[in-house]
């Protein structure tokens, strides 16, 4: 592929099949991730999405290992969470 200038981003990247993780690798896409989404947003999606397509959910160590950068951001307006306890909730997390 060739060689683009350009930095693309996924804001609120959360739902990710591997075909779209292989496709942001190959394409250099950034993925912004909101750290609170982490415990704030779980049993809503879960419902949601359900079992089955739970597991492509706000996987970033997945991602991470994968090659994709990731970036965090908030949405103060929405969640008053600290960014703070965002970037705890965000190491401590298991996934």
């Amino acid at each position: 592929m060739k060689n683009l200038n350009h930095r693309f981003t996924i804001e609120h990247a959360t739902l990710m099949p591997d075909e779209s993780i292989e496709l942001m690798k190959n394409l250099n896409v950034t993925a912004s991730i909101q750290f609170s989404f982490s415990s704030t947003d779980c049993e809503s999606i879960r419902r949601a999405l359900g079992n089955d397509r739970i597991q492509y959910c706000n996987v970033w160590k997945t991602w991470q290992d994968q090659g994709i950068t990731l970036v965090g951001s908030s949405d103060y307006t929405i969640y008053t969470v600290s960014q703070f306890n965002g970037i705890q909730l965000f190491v401590k997390k298991k996934a």
